[in-house]
């Protein structure tokens, strides 16, 4: 029987071999081709929707809580507090101090949480090493923060500062 089947395919023409040879072939990629974008779609909706939740993500908590946090924050790094205000979406704050204790202020105002935002940064210089400062710590969205760059800028400002003290 394998014989009858092997002279059979010899004796077909090249066409019929051809065929043979790409049907197969052809119906696994068009298998591949539609199971394949089928994943994909489905990876693209679950991105999608998780973009979705980040985007309409809301700040829940206390504002009064978070200003109360921030303000220890000021209290831990020596600073004077001027004035504190708070709406429902930010929180505008006036700080006095030295500039090192303001620069760690503001990177750990900036890590509390996703939502907090300095949205906006006044400096004023106040006495030799004194500094005005204001704040407005915005908490409307959700923040995606990516930690490494901040762990660049402290490596930058650490060389900054070693390059003064040489001076």
């Amino acid at each position: 029987m394998l014989a009858n089947f092997k002279n059979s395919f010899e004796n077909s023409s090249l066409k019929t071999k051809i065929e043979l040879y790409l049907l197969p072939i052809l119906l696994l990629f068009l298998l591949y081709v539609l199971f394949y974008n089928e994943k994909i779609e489905e990876n693209q909706n679950v991105q999608n929707s998780e973009l979705l939740n980040i985007e309409n993500k809301k700040f829940t908590d206390s504002i009064l809580e978070l200003s109360n946090k921030i303000e220890d924050i000021a209290k831990s790094e020596n600073l004077i507090i001027q004035k504190t205000q708070s709406s429902k979406e930010q929180i505008i704050i006036q700080l006095k101090g030295k500039r090192d204790y303001l620069l760690n202020f503001l990177q750990k105002v900036e890590e509390i949480n996703s939502f907090t935002k300095i949205d906006f940064l006044s400096l004023k210089k106040f006495e030799n090493e004194i500094y005005l400062i204001d704040v407005r710590v915005d908490v409307s969205k959700y923040y995606l923060k990516n930690k490494k760059v901040k762990d660049i800028i402290n490596i930058e400002q650490e060389e900054i500062n070693g390059t003064k003290e040489d001076e």
